[in-house]
Parts: structure tokens; C-alpha cells; sequence
């Protein structure tokens, strides 16, 4: 049985977020890219670990890299029961260690591990490089009212403002957020926006029932933003969206997504805002209370890929 029968069997017991999912990865190989998967067991043979990677084949080289519009990837681990904070980080060391030896001939690894997982000593002490993002998370929806109270007071007044002049519903269109991601983008859509990419993860998610789309109109029907948002057993995830920048003061932005923090509330989830390392995005994000929440990149490049990446920079 290969690996990747092995995780098929995984799945039917697992409740992974969508983006790990077989169906997902296989929405999501370009041309001379697959994904593979490798398993760490412990001495009764079960699965105590595993690393979903996807990989491209470049010329002479093999690059393990990050799929576009997929948040998360990397290792996850099955903790045993009752462990001590020694005991856990020994786990983690060498259960970590196991799936890196494990990793096949690679030029180029880089991977975007999921939130929660902070102990990265294995990758150090195997020559991997970490750069730290963040993400900005609200973990508790449960009192969707005091999740309100802690916007901040510009955001509060945008929300109730929009509410008088905007209708927000869902569909699952999904070229709605399509063509609000191209407006956002402008110049840039056609390098970053891939739609025939965007439609097979779409349905993906809407086969698995994980996925919405929050889209604002005025009064008059004119479509002025939508957020595709995906989620699993512990949170909702914005993953993609945009807006009509001829509305940029209308506050529907800010209108969806507290829209979709009341979506959470009703699931009882945690929401996830996925993130920006950019300043404007950031301190939008932020302006919901959201808590920062960091998130580790891990890379590494091999002899001779590394100096050939140094001459191309």
C-alpha cells in the first residue's frame, strides 16, 4: 500500500481542515507538481505523526514548496495522552526528527507550518532556516456581543454605518470572489490569479460542505466585496477576497467580515483572519480585536541550488 493510500484511510477517521485533504491536493497539482506524504510510527505501528508536502520538479531539481491559496502545511502530530511538558517536547523532537530524515532528495524545502506548532529545534539542528509571520486570531466567539465591544471604536462605527446601506448574503458562486480578488489585485490578477486553480479547490470544498462565500451589494444591487472563507472542526478561515475600490469608503469589508465573525459564533468556532505581513492589511485585521498569533516558515536550500539561488538574486 503506498503512502498515499495509507493517508485516503487516514482521512476517513481524521477531521483535517479541507486544505489537507487528498481531493484538495489533487485540485491543486500544476503541471510537473504532485504531493506525496510520509508517515511517523510508533512501536505499535500507528500513525503518530505525518508531513503532506507538495513537490515541483524544476530541470535538474526538486523543490518541496507551498501551493498557492493553501494557508497551512507541514507536519502534524498525534500526542499521546498524559505526557509531561518534557516528555511532550521529546515526542515532538523526535517524531520531528523521523519525518525530515524521511523527506526525499530535495533542492528546496519550504513549507508554512499551521499555528500551534512551535518547536522547530528538530529543522534547526538539520540546517533549516525559520522566519516568523503572524496571523491575527479571535479564538473565543462564544459572546459574539463582547467580541463587538473589543473592536476598535473606528471599526465599531464603520459596522454600523455599513449596515444601513448594505446588504450582505452568501452564495457559493464562487466567480463572485473571483472577480472581486481580480479588482483587488488590478495590474497584478492575471501573475496571482489563477481561475481555473480557484474553481477546483472550490469545489473541493463545497463537495465537503467547508467553504462560503460572504458577498456585500448596495441598495441598488452593485456588488462592492466578497471573502471566501473555508473551515474545519476548530475554526473558520478567511482564505481569499476583495473588493470594488470605487467603494473603498463604503465599510463593506469591514461589514463581511464581522458578518463572518457571527458565522463563527453560530458554528462556535474560532476565526482566523489568515494573516498579512503587509502594514495596511495588518492593522486592519487588528482593528477587530483579533489577538497576533505567530506562525513559522521553514526553508531550506542544498548544495549547489543554494549558490545558483544567490547569483539569481
Amino acid at each position: 500500500m503506498s503512502n498515499k493510500e495509507k493517508y485516503h484511510q487516514l482521512l476517513e477517521v481524521l477531521d483535517l481542515p479541507v486544505y489537507q485533504t487528498a481531493d484538495w491536493l489533487d485540485a491543486i497539482i500544476e503541471q510537473s507538481c504532485d504531493w506525496d506524504v510520509i508517515f511517523s510510527l510508533n512501536d505499535k505501528n500507528e500513525v503518530q505523526g505525518f508531513w503532506v508536502y507538495v513537490f515541483k520538479k524544476q530541470l535538474f531539481w526538486t523543490k518541496i514548496t507551498m501551493p498557492p491559496f493553501t494557508p497551512y502545511m507541514g507536519p502534524r502530530l498525534f500526542y499521546p495522552e498524559g505526557l509531561n511538558e518534557y516528555e511532550r517536547i521529546s515526542f515532538e523532537n523526535k517524531v520531528l526528527e523521523d519525518l525530515i530524515q524521511q523527506l526525499p532528495d530535495f533542492a528546496e524545502v519550504k513549507l508554512k507550518w499551521m499555528r500551534g506548532y512551535n518547536n522547530w529545534l528538530p529543522y534547526y539542528w538539520n540546517s533549516y532556516h525559520q522566519q516568523t509571520a503572524y496571523t491575527y486570531v479571535i479564538e473565543d466567539t462564544k459572546d459574539i456581543d463582547f467580541v463587538f465591544k473589543n473592536f476598535k471604536n473606528s471599526t465599531q462605527r464603520q459596522i454600523r454605518k455599513a449596515e444601513s446601506n448594505i446588504i450582505v448574503t452568501h452564495t457559493y458562486e464562487v466567480n463572485v470572489a473571483i472577480e472581486m480578488l481580480r479588482l483587488s489585485l488590478k495590474n497584478k490578477a492575471e501573475h496571482l490569479v489563477n481561475e481555473q486553480f480557484l474553481k477546483a479547490i472550490h469545489q473541493v470544498a463545497i463537495l465537503q460542505k467547508k467553504c462560503i462565500i460572504l458577498q456585500a451589494k448596495d441598495k441598488n444591487e452593485a456588488l462592492l466585496a466578497a471573502i471566501y472563507l473555508v473551515w474545519d472542526k476548530e475554526e473558520i478561515l478567511y482564505l481569499y477576497g476583495g473588493y470594488d475600490d470605487k467603494y473603498n469608503d463604503s465599510g463593506a469589508m469591514t461589514l463581511l467580515f464581522w458578518e463572518a465573525l457571527k458565522l463563527a459564533h453560530q458554528k462556535q468556532l474560532s476565526f482566523n483572519f489568515e494573516g498579512s505581513m503587509l502594514k495596511g492589511v495588518e492593522r486592519f485585521f487588528r482593528s477587530f480585536g483579533a489577538v497576533q498569533k505567530p506562525v513559522f516558515t521553514l526553508s531550506k536550500n542544498k548544495f549547489p541550488y543554494n549558490f545558483i539561488n544567490v547569483f539569481r538574486q
